[in-house]
């Protein structure tokens, strides 16, 4: 378990399963973190707030569940331990997190699957990059049928034992005791990780925001966004999930479409662009007509230029982009 840090409606989870119950076999869930690049003890707090939601959801449904973490968080080396017939895992497309799971797929000697969990629709399924919603989205809609269906959740029908010299650390330890990393970025007390607050704020969401929220979502000076931004993007809550919870909502129409084209268009657009293209984060990914615009425009007089440190610090002449930094 990497991407999809949740017990529930967990695709890949769901998937392994299905295929331990065939083969009668047990299933345990792996979750070892890992000092990652620019993530600071921000990020990491609220990710290992999730970890207890996890180990409970898993326990209800049969799984077992060991947590390790950086420097003890090899792969290879807990399949050694416990001999496993399957591995299976969430996909990523990122470089660092696809080339991890190549470079172990060599090494192990079972078969490696890997099950999109993060989004409505598989990437794979869209064969090649789309530059624009207009182009993606009558595409993810026409699988929409098929793939926007709850998951069943099912339990294991073999219960996994620990052996009794099998490592695993306690759900509430400190994740990231001794890590060289960035610590300035604080934990903020207002966030909480986790399945169960992201299921708590999108209950909320549904049932005050998403009536309004065509009018409100623009306006940052109103809370009218669903605020499930962290729970989707470190795999607390699922995709699937939010987007039948919002069709099943008591709210207009076009607030539900406004709100559900964000989840799954444009999330799905930038998630496209990732797993098709290794240019993903620098200005080579760009269509060869934005790049021609940039060229033409890159002399263009600016009336004021910031340095990297004024936009961090806030001190800019948009009073927006201040109040914006000192927020954060």
């Amino acid at each position: 378990m990497q991407r999809a840090q949740r017990g529930l409606d967990n695709p890949a989870l769901d998937v392994a399963v299905q295929a331990a119950n065939a083969l009668g076999k047990p299933v345990v869930v792996f979750f070892a973190p890992r000092p990652f690049p620019a993530a600071n003890l921000r990020h990491y707090a609220f990710l290992a707030q999730g970890i207890r939601d996890v180990a409970e959801a898993v326990e209800k449904r049969r799984i077992g569940f060991v947590l390790r973490r950086f420097p003890e968080h090899s792969l290879l080396k807990f399949c050694e331990e416990v001999g496993p017939a399957l591995v299976a895992g969430d996909g990523n497309p990122i470089r660092q997190a696809e080339g991890w799971r190549k470079t172990v797929a060599k090494k192990l000697k079972v078969p490696l699957w890997t099950v999109d969990a993060d989004v409505v629709v598989p990437s794979k399924l869209l064969e090649k990059a789309h530059y624009a919603a207009l182009i993606i989205r009558p595409r993810l809609k026409a699988t929409l049928e098929q793939f926007l269906v709850a998951s069943a959740n099912p339990e294991a029908k073999f219960r996994w034992r620990k052996p009794a010299k099998l490592q695993s650390l306690a759900a509430d330890c400190n994740l990231t005791e001794g890590w060289d990393m960035d610590r300035s970025g604080q934990p903020v007390s207002a966030w909480k990780g986790g399945t169960k607050e992201g299921l708590r704020l999108l209950k909320d969401f549904v049932e005050h925001k998403l009536p309004h929220y065509s009018r409100d979502r623009n306006h940052p000076d109103v809370d009218g966004r669903s605020r499930l931004s962290p729970y989707l993007h470190f795999g607390h809550i699922s995709p699937i999930r939010v987007a039948l919870t919002v069709q099943k909502a008591d709210a207009p129409p076009a607030d539900k479409d406004a709100f559900l084209d964000q989840l799954i268009t444009w999330r799905e657009l930038s998630v496209n662009l990732v797993h098709f293209n290794p240019n993903y984060d620098n200005f080579e990914c760009a269509e060869p007509w934005a790049q021609r615009r940039l060229a033409r425009h890159a002399c263009d007089p600016r009336p004021v230029v910031y340095t990297e440190t004024q936009l961090e610090s806030a001190e800019t002449n948009d009073p927006l982009w201040n109040a914006a930094k000192c927020r954060w």
